[in-house]
This record gives structure tokens, sequence and C-alpha cells, in this order.
């Protein structure tokens, strides 16, 4: 059963229009659709519904592909000039907000079109679904509509407004994949993705993607050096990636996610690096890594000189804390041999006990005096149960003859 909607007040937003065709297009969009048949008293024509509009908007065939239904939906939900950009609005001037006013203008985004949502004109509108619907299908829309609302006057709302709807009605066509951009497409694909991935967040949705999914999604932007690029939509990006750490308390990475991450902190030489580290720092700082086995072998592939100081305490916390990390440690050590020796004469310094679980080759090859005096023991140990052995074995062999 769909959870009734409450409709919030339309946004308030305003920018400048610099052609006279276009005001002249914004004069008739603020009157209302008028019917032929309903009067109101005194005479006045009543404005179409939203389902009314609708279905004049439907083609007379019936609809087959996703596309024909969010061309629909947009013919109906009339976007008026001054709110055709209000889904991106101010995307490009990240770097003019502080983290707090930016969340409050990625909120009025989001919530551009909520005055649409009407239960009678959206249960219509899931009425006249295409009955098979493809994932792909779904991605193609976003590819089009994400050209249609680049062009100077844009078009293809509808398709925003249908997806969000899709969101809670059928969640099982949704997977992360959607909505990967690359570096080719991400300005023109980043602001609709970006609000589509916001608005699967709302609590009427049943899309649930993980943080982990979101990293996945937005690292490639995140390390993209090409700040031109990559800034705004990393901005945004990170803004939407702690909206989802904090309403679903879900700070779960994997070892290469957290290890690739991590690159944010020592990156703050532009005003994108800072703003998103900013807003990222709680996750980076308390992140839970969910395989710790890895976890290690991830450290050192991507910091092989054992130099970052972050980094290396987070190393010495996993080995303190974790059995799991410190047995993947040990299992790689043969892969890494470099990198994992440095590392090995840099923590047992603080933790010497850690040389116990390497072999002893692995001990002759490292030159601290913590290494060697494990080394001496477990040769000592070894040479001690040899003995031991060789006495066993004699005595055995004394009584055997006595007999």
């Amino acid at each position: 059963m769909r959870r009734q909607m409450n409709r919030p007040k339309p946004n308030d937003f305003r920018f400048l229009v610099d052609e006279d065709d276009d005001e002249q297009q914004q004069e008739d969009e603020d009157k209302p659709i008028e019917t032929k048949n309903e009067f109101q008293q005194g005479g006045k024509r009543k404005p179409l519904t939203l389902s009314q509009s609708f279905a004049r908007s439907l083609p007379k065939q019936k609809i087959e592909k996703i596309s024909q239904l969010a061309d629909a939906v947009d013919d109906a939900i009339r976007i008026k000039l001054n709110e055709r950009t209000l889904y991106c609005e101010k995307y490009e001037l990240y770097d003019k907000y502080e983290p707090k006013r930016y969340d409050e203008l990625l909120e009025k985004r989001l919530s551009f079109l909520d005055s649409r949502h009407d239960e009678e004109f959206i249960q219509d509108v899931l009425q006249n679904l295409p009955e098979n619907i493809k994932p792909a299908e779904i991605r193609d829309l976003i590819l089009a509509t994400a050209k249609k609302l680049d062009h100077k006057k844009p078009v293809g709302h509808g398709a925003l407004f249908l997806i969000d709807v899709l969101y809670e009605e059928r969640p099982e066509l949704f997977t992360p994949e959607l909505f990967e951009v690359s570096n080719e497409n991400v300005q023109k694909i980043g602001p609709v993705v970006l609000w589509l991935l916001g608005r699967s967040l709302r609590e009427e949705s049943q899309v649930k993607f993980t943080t982990n999914d979101f990293v996945n999604l937005f690292l490639g932007q995140f390390l993209n050096p090409t700040i031109s690029v990559s800034a705004a939509f990393s901005v945004c990006a990170s803004h939407i990636l702690m909206k989802n750490v904090t309403l679903r308390s879900d700070k779960k990475l994997t070892s290469f996610n957290c290890a690739e991450i991590l690159q944010l902190k020592s990156r703050r030489t532009t005003n994108r690096d800072n703003h998103v580290l900013q807003v990222l720092l709680p996750l980076l700082d308390k992140s839970n890594v969910t395989d710790p086995e890895n976890f290690a072998k991830e450290l050192m592939t991507h910091y092989p000189n054992c130099d970052n100081k972050q980094v290396l305490s987070l190393f010495m916390g996993a080995t303190k804390q974790s059995q799991r990390f410190l047995q993947g440690w040990v299992q790689c050590h043969d892969q890494l041999i470099e990198p994992s020796t440095k590392y090995l004469n840099t923590v047992s310094q603080t933790f010497p006990a850690i040389l116990e679980y390497f072999p002893l080759a692995t001990l002759k090859a490292s030159n601290n005096e913590f290494a060697a005096l494990t080394l001496r023991k477990k040769t000592l140990v070894k040479s001690s149960i040899r003995f031991t052995v060789i006495l066993a074995l004699a005595a055995v062999a004394y009584f055997v003859q006595m007999k």
C-alpha cells in the first residue's frame, strides 16, 4: 500500500530570463489550463488537475516503452520556465558555500518536484506502466533525459518524476550500475544522476543502496585530478554519500574502497578537496571494513612506503584489534615482501608480539632488534624441541634394547 504523501509548499526559487519568447512562454505557463465544460461560480473555468492533464497527454495507443510514459508525465506536470533548472540550481557554484549551507541547497534541489506529488495522478501513471520494463531501459531513459535537460530550454523533468515514483513501486528495476558516470560524461549526466540518487534516499523509497555502493559510484570523481571536470559532481556526491551514512547508519566499506578513499586525507590542495574531505571525514575516521583479512594487503598496495602517518596509525590499530587483519597480513607477506617488511619493522617496534606470527625467513630479512630477538627465541625453541625429540628417541631405543 502506497504511503500517503503530504504536499509540501512549492519551491520559491527565481532566476533571470533574457529572451522575449521565454517571457511570453512563462506568462502562458502561469495561466491555468481551462476546460470547456467545467465552470466555477462566477463563470471562472476550473484548471485541469494533474490527472486530467495527464489523461490529455497520453498517446492514443497503449504505452509500450517507459520513455513514452515519461513524455506524457512531462507534459502533465507542466514545469514552468523558472523551475526548469531547480534540480541543479547553483550546482557549479559549490565553492561559494560551506558544507552546512550546501546541504540546505541540496535539499531544495531534491524537493523541487514535491508539489506535483498528487496521489490520484501517481496512481494514473502507475496504471499506464508498460508490462515489461528492463533495467537497461531505465539507463537509456536517464541518458536521454540528461541530454534533454542539457538544452538551453530544458525539458524531460517528467522522467525525473517517473523514476522517483518507481523507487517506491518498482525498486527491483534499480541497480547501482544504472547510475554510473565516467570522466567523459560526468558533466552532462552528473546533475541528473545526483538528483536521482538523492531522491533514492527519501523515506518512501524502497531502493536501498549501501554506502559502499555510493562509494563505488563516486570514487572515480573524488580522485579525479581534473578539477574542471569533477569538482561540482564530487562536492554534491559527497553530501549525498554522507546523507546515506547518516540516514541508514551505514559505514561499511570494502577494504579496497577504504584504502582508496583514504587518499582524500592527503589531498587538500583545492576547494574541491577541502570541501569533500570536510564532509566525508566522519566516514573516513570511523568506517567499518567488511573484509579485514584483505585490509593489510590493500593498505600496503596503496601506500607501500609506510610513510603516511594516518595510514600507519590505522594499520597499527587494525593490527592490535583484529586477528583477521593480522592473519591476512601474514598470508600476503610473500606477495608484498618489500612493503610488508617496511610495515613489519615499524609496527613491531610498538607491538613486538606480532613477530611470533611470521616465519623465520621473514624475521631474518627484518633489520630490527625485536626481530633478531624473536628469531633467536624461535631458533632456541626449535633447537630445544629437536634436542627433546632426540632424547626421547634415544630413551625409546634404550628401553627396547634392554628388553
